[in-house]
């Protein structure tokens, strides 16, 4: 039985990673930890260079309860604007 589900979920030895693209929920059944969340990057211009990344959280090791979670995913910016922010666990990533 998976500890939790939503996003898509990819396996690497020992750990699970739930990829969202959109805006969903993480039902997690067993508790876990949290590793990182991503904000969208920033856009690029038509004659300049491209788009910054977005602002990065990173959580290793800190507790995830059970229930369903809310996870909110930026955005990338558009022209010459910033992404948006991503949400998940009480922790934003800047956009």
């Amino acid at each position: 039985m998976p500890y939790a589900t939503g996003g898509t979920v990819y396996v690497s030895g020992a750990y699970r990673y739930h990829k969202f693209t959109s805006s969903g929920t993480l039902a997690v059944s067993e508790a876990g930890t949290m590793l990182s969340i991503v904000a969208g990057g920033g856009g690029g211009t038509i004659n300049g260079g491209g788009g910054g990344g977005g602002g990065l959280v990173y959580t290793p090791g800190e507790a995830v309860t059970t229930g369903d979670k809310t996870v909110t995913v930026g955005n990338g910016g558009s022209s010459q604007a910033n992404g948006q922010n991503s949400v998940f666990n009480s922790h934003t990533a800047s956009g």
